[in-house]
């Protein structure tokens, strides 16, 4: 190969390297600081996302969730009377039949055993209405009998509930966490969907139906640890990867926390990704150069969970490595690190290293 082919090849590429750059230029410094734009083809839409997240909303549980739970007996007096459950014990004193005196011991299945009575069932009465209903019976043992009845140990499933609840490491609460399917499982209640909700709806849902089967309490959800607000960075970015969000954050921040943006990124063309409703990816590309350069904080949305950054390459960026890439593979000489430029086609063509 004579020396004026090998001018004639570099003269192609510069030419063409300088076309690209000033076509580049005359496109605007937002085409080349930014990548390629998503495109709408006949038929295809791209859904924007809804308003992000207000700093001041509510956190919403996830699956992997920690939630430390407490029930606690809540001073002050109930509004009606203590209706007995299974696990009292009464204490029933026979006036002129003190031989009749004893413990009852409410079983299980809510009945009492009685002298000449056999079952009857106490569960769900009062003490005061017990020991009327008693009274009524034993009359035909025995005239105008006279009783009393004294509850002596009471809201037995309260107290086992506290002995669930409480242990050396947490004391009077509990670690619990939310399953995969977003269920909650509490102690005495059915399992309950909990993925998509606060802390105050779960508390709302638990604090009746404690109240109604354990009388005077306040229970507290607290959320303990944070698992699933998980957001996913891609594209050119020094640290991609999967960032577990502990507080609100945007995307910037997101992009700093991800260890900064790198020189080739294309920082005019950041896509935000996030799914709908119906769980359909939804897309929307930021200027982040807007908000470094400008200070334009329109663009600078709050990130949500299951969200997905994507940081491309810049045009400039992706020009040069298709510009390398084909100097690379047709330029007759390559480097080499101990020889320096070394001619491809071998010796007797008349060119030496240099």
């Amino acid at each position: 190969m004579s020396i004026a082919t090998v001018k004639a090849i570099f003269n192609r590429w510069l030419s063409l390297l300088l076309t690209a750059l000033v076509a580049a230029l005359l496109a605007g410094l937002p085409g080349c600081t930014g990548g390629p734009r998503p495109s709408l083809s006949q038929g295809e839409t791209v859904v924007h996302p809804g308003q992000p997240r207000q700093m001041n909303q509510a956190y919403l549980i996830g699956p992997g969730d920690i939630l430390e739970v407490s029930v606690l007996s809540a001073p002050g007096i109930s509004s009606g009377p203590y209706a007995l459950q299974p696990g009292d014990t009464l204490l029933l004193e026979f006036h002129r039949n003190e031989y009749l005196n004893r413990n009852l011991l409410i079983r299980p299945d809510g009945m009492v055993t009685l002298p000449y009575l056999g079952e009857v069932k106490a569960a769900g009465l009062t003490a005061r209405g017990l020991a009327q209903e008693l009274s009524n019976r034993y009359q035909k043992y025995f005239k105008n009998p006279k009783l009393t009845l004294s509850v002596v140990n009471y809201n037995a499933p309260y107290k086992e509930l506290q002995t669930a609840f409480t242990n050396s490491a947490t004391g009077q609460s509990k670690l619990l966490t939310v399953a995969l399917d977003g269920t909650l499982s509490l102690p005495l209640m059915h399992p309950l969907q909990v993925a998509g909700r606060s802390t105050t709806w779960v508390r709302d849902q638990v604090q009746p139906a404690y109240s109604k089967a354990l009388g005077n309490v306040s229970v507290q959800i607290d959320l303990k640890e944070i698992k699933s607000n998980l957001v996913y960075v891609l594209g050119e970015v020094n640290r991609p990867g999967v960032v577990n969000m502990s507080a609100p954050m945007t995307v910037t921040q997101l992009i700093a926390l991800s260890g900064g943006y790198k020189d080739s990124a294309g920082l005019a063309s950041v896509v935000l990704m996030r799914p709908d409703e119906n769980n359909h990816p939804t897309g929307r590309v930021l200027n982040i150069n807007k908000i470094l350069a400008k200070g334009d904080m329109g663009d600078d949305v709050l990130v949500q969970r299951y969200d997905v950054v994507y940081v491309p390459p810049s045009m400039i960026h992706q020009m040069n490595l298709a510009v390398l890439f084909g100097i690379r593979n047709m330029m007759p000489i390559q480097s080499n690190a101990a020889l320096g430029f070394q001619y491809l086609w071998g010796a007797g063509t008349g060119f030496k290293p240099f």
